[in-house]
């Protein structure tokens, strides 16, 4: 689960504003590990985050600007060293 805050900043229009919303999302992540040896290993990971809130920013004319995808992926690969 992810809990935080979003922030979007309008400029390059008459009424410049700010606008804040909360962020919520359901997260879903694998992780690999292999050893290297006694004092290194590799660490894999990858997985997916859905909002459950996904609000819409707005600028007076244009309209909607920016919504946050349904869905995200992310992937990351490390060293890791043991102590």
């Amino acid at each position: 689960m992810e809990v935080g805050s979003q922030r979007g900043t309008a400029f390059g229009v008459v009424a410049p504003s700010v606008g804040e919303a909360l962020w919520l999302a359901g997260t879903l992540q694998g992780l690999s590990r292999w050893s290297l040896g006694p004092r290194f290993g590799l660490v894999a990971a990858a997985g997916a985050s859905a909002p459950l809130l996904r609000p819409e920013y707005v600028i007076d004319g244009p309209g909607p600007v920016f919504r946050a995808a349904a869905v995200s992926f992310r992937a990351g690969l490390g060293l890791e060293v043991y102590f």
